[in-house]
C-alpha cells in the first residue's frame, strides 16, 4: 500500500514538473494552484491540505530550482506573492479548525457539566 503511494506522490510530481515548460508557464501554473486554493481554502479537509502542500513544495522546491536563474525581480516578487498568500490561508484554515475544535471542546465541557447537576 504505501509503495502505490509512492508512486502516485512520484508520477504527480512528474506531471506537475512536465507541465511548468517554461518560467511564463511555470509561474501561471502557480498563480493558478493558489486562485484554487483561494477559491476553496474553506471546504479543506486535512487530506486536501496536505495535496496542495505537496503541490505547494514542488512549486517552491524543485519547479522554482529549475527556473530560478531566468527570473526577473518582477517575477520573483509574482511568486513571493504566491507564496504568501498560500500560507496565509493556510495558517487562517488552522486558526478555523482550531477555532472549532475550541467550540466542541468547550460544548462537550458544558453538557458534562449539566450532566452533573
Amino acid at each position: 500500500m504505501k509503495r502505490i503511494g509512492k508512486i502516485i506522490i512520484t508520477a504527480f510530481a512528474i506531471l506537475t514538473l512536465a507541465s511548468c515548460e517554461n518560467k511564463e508557464s511555470y509561474i501561471q501554473d502557480f498563480s493558478q494552484f493558489v486562485q484554487e486554493v483561494e477559491d476553496h481554502a474553506d471546504k479543506y479537509t486535512d487530506k486536501d491540505w496536505k495535496k496542495a502542500d505537496k503541490k505547494f513544495d514542488n512549486f517552491t522546491g524543485s519547479i522554482y530550482k529549475k527556473y530560478a536563474e531566468e527570473l526577473t525581480a518582477e517575477e520573483k516578487i509574482e511568486i513571493a506573492k504566491c507564496q504568501t498568500t498560500y500560507t496565509a490561508l493556510k495558517a487562517k484554515a488552522g486558526i478555523k479548525n482550531s477555532l472549532e475544535n475550541l467550540k466542541e471542546a468547550a460544548q462537550k465541557a458544558k453538557e458534562a457539566f449539566e450532566e452533573e447537576k
